[in-house]
């Protein structure tokens, strides 16, 4: 952005942009005129925005968002833009955007392009007569995911004025980092659990190896003085040898017999040495079993980020095939959910996404701000209790178990309340649907079908 230029300017018309005659649809006439120039009128708005009517600090975000990247590289081979097939989708991005604020020709195509794609949309906001209703239809479906046509036709609605732009810009700019904030912590951690899973790997073996090859030399000792002894002893007396007295002499018996304890001792060492690293080889084990767990959950939580983002590509056209969404959308038919604890900031985000699979959202922040008696009352309206296990403390989550048991509600605790990890949750709650449409719900219910993923929480 230029400097001093503030983003409530750049969001509102400016004084070079012209109102346009309504668009009569049909296909794109490849002949067709740039729109003529006439002044920006302050009279209120009573037609369309067209894409030439916006600043050009907008051309980038509602050409990223409405656009997928098959539909932009279309675009640009229809309108001869790039002629470099091996141009990637970033330079084809900026080249659109550039051209769009230059060549009215293409910005004309563009705006055509996308009114025919997103028709049903238009048709829905060309109803609305108040920037209050816009804004409602608007949240509804950001809600729902349905982000693209609604973004285009927010943007370009005759009765969005410019705090309206402004909040929606500031929802669609912020959803973005959030997805690729969270999706970049989860792959972050999943390559840290890997790493650290490959080096107790490396010590494990190095571990083995040494405690086989102790073993070994010390059997060896062993049997090599029992042959030496049992050769001793069966060699016949010297003459006069006295039976009864001490080897006085010190002759190859007594000296076997001083190494033979010698060698007992080493092995005695050996056995307790060995005994010692098998401890550590036992908990090396255990920590290496709790990092592959780790990184299973990681990886499995990523995963479901990965469909959600491709069923939400998949339904706007930004996909790369199929892809099956049939747990994302309604499975919880208006089944209710209690979150408790995690930060004050996520409530709006998991509220979203709990209301994109067709559930009802409850939140408690666990004790600290709301009193701690209305947690019973919140459980009982519930039919599913969640909570991370790194946001609330060890009698919290006893608690939030007891009022669970005790009204026969199954519960969910969580590694934390992130986007990957909740999403994780609830790809499951399909499953759980069907447990209690089919009257078998018990508490443990959510536990045992997460189980698989190695989701534990406090000690109940």
């Amino acid at each position: 952005m230029a400097a001093g230029k503030s983003l409530q300017h750049f969001l509102a018309p400016t004084a070079a942009q012209t109102p346009r005659e309504p668009d009569t649809g049909g296909a794109i006439s490849w002949d067709s005129q740039p729109p003529s120039a006439a002044p920006f009128s302050d009279v209120a708005q009573t037609r369309r925005f067209r894409l030439w009517d916006l600043d050009t600090e907008l051309h980038c975000a509602i050409i990223g968002t409405c656009l997928s990247l098959a539909e932009l590289r279309a675009f640009v081979r229809k309108t001869d833009l790039c002629a470099d097939p091996a141009a990637d989708d970033h330079h084809l991005h900026n080249l659109v955007v550039s051209t769009v604020s230059k060549d009215p020709w293409v910005a004309k195509l563009l705006h055509k392009a996308m009114d025919r794609k997103f028709a049903a949309t238009l048709r829905r906001y060309s109803r609305l007569r108040t920037s209050g209703s816009v804004e409602d239809m608007w949240r509804n479906d950001f809600a729902r995911d349905e982000i693209p046509g609604a973004y285009w036709a927010v943007m370009t609605h005759a009765h969005t004025d410019q705090e309206l732009r402004y909040r929606v810009y500031a929802d669609v700019h912020m959803l973005s980092h959030l997805v690729g904030a969270s999706n970049r912590a989860d792959i972050k951690r999943l390559h840290a659990l890997e790493q650290e899973n490959a080096a107790l790997q490396d010590r494990l073996a190095q571990q083995r190896r040494h405690a086989t090859a102790t073993l070994a030399e010390r059997d060896h000792e062993i049997a090599s003085l029992r042959s030496r002894l049992e050769a001793v002893l069966k060699q016949p007396d010297p003459p006069g040898h006295d039976e009864s007295g001490p080897d006085a002499d010190g002759g190859p018996l007594e000296t076997l017999s001083r190494q033979l304890a010698r060698e007992t001792r080493r092995a005695e060492r050996a056995e307790q040495l060995a005994a010692e690293r098998t401890a550590t080889l036992e908990r090396v084990t255990a920590d290496l079993q709790t990092a592959e767990r780790e990184a299973a959950d990681a990886h499995a939580a990523n995963q479901s980020l990965e469909r959600r983002l491709d069923a939400w590509l998949d339904r706007h056209g930004g996909g790369h095939g199929p892809v099956d969404d049939s747990r994302h959308t309604g499975a919880l038919e208006n089944r209710r959910l209690l979150f408790v604890g995690g930060k004050p900031q996520q409530v709006h985000r998991l509220r979203q996404m709990v209301t994109a699979v067709g559930g009802v959202f409850l939140s408690h922040d666990g004790g600290l701000e709301e009193n701690a008696n209305l947690l019973a009352k919140q459980v009982a309206a519930a039919e599913a209790v969640l909570f991370p296990v790194d946001c609330i403390s060890h009698d919290a989550a006893l608690r939030i178990k007891r009022l669970c048991r005790s009204d026969g509600k199954p519960f969910l605790p969580l590694r934390t309340f992130s986007l990957a990890a909740v999403s994780q949750a609830l790809d499951h709650m399909g499953e759980i649907a069907d447990s209690w449409r089919n009257g078998k719900a018990h508490p443990e219910g959510v536990r045992s079908i997460m189980g698989q993923q190695g989701v534990n929480g406090p000690p109940g």
